[in-house]
């Protein structure tokens, strides 16, 4: 079974022209799975001490720093920051859940198989 993790705040991700972030390309991958047998799951919610678990606490100030409050700037050479990119944290914590959930599985397969 195929996990799929999304949150509304997908669709605020403003980035540049010709990036491959777009929502037209969000909106294009979750069109293409309609009607397939995918586990949907709400993204959920991440605060700082989330996204600690996996970034130095420099790269979360540069977060805070370096979101504008229009428009767009870059983090680094292809990750693009906009003014609503704070609400995409939820996506972090889709991370954890995931690894959970897949070890979780795993674990009741192994009891299957021994």
């Amino acid at each position: 079974m195929t996990l799929l993790y999304t949150h509304p705040s997908g669709h605020l991700h403003a980035t540049p022209p010709g990036h491959p972030e777009q929502v037209a390309r969000l909106d294009a991958v979750l069109t293409a799975l309609d009607g397939l047998e995918v586990d949907r799951r709400a993204a959920p919610a991440a605060d700082d001490a989330d996204i600690l678990r996996g970034h130095a606490p420099e790269y979360l100030a540069a977060l805070e720093r370096r979101t504008p409050d229009r428009g767009w700037s870059m983090l680094d050479a292809d990750t693009a920051l906009s003014p609503d990119s704070r609400m995409l944290m939820p996506a972090s914590e889709s991370t954890s859940d995931a690894m959970q959930a897949t070890l979780c599985r795993f674990s009741m397969l192994q009891q299957v198989i021994t």
